[in-house]
């Protein structure tokens, strides 16, 4: 059953106990990915219904660095 799961994130689970450390920091990378994408989502939708005039420029700084981020991991992944 888990290893169906590992399977839908697109990860080999672990056979050896010296895999363990390296699936560990994918699961984390995902994890970490997975966040980035929300938050990015989240400020994107929120920017469609506010007028630009309203929208504070930190929410812009925010979402740059935020872009600038997924374009940085999107490289590595």
């Amino acid at each position: 059953m888990h290893i169906k799961k590992f399977s839908k994130l697109g990860l080999s689970p672990p056979i050896d106990v010296d895999q363990l450390p390296k699936t560990q920091q994918q699961l984390q990378d995902l994890r970490d990915a997975l966040k980035l994408a929300g938050k990015l989502d989240n400020l994107t939708q929120k920017a469609k219904f506010t007028k630009k005039d309203e929208t504070p420029d930190m929410e812009n700084e925010e979402l740059n660095d935020l872009q600038k981020q997924w374009d940085a991991l999107d490289k590595v992944i």
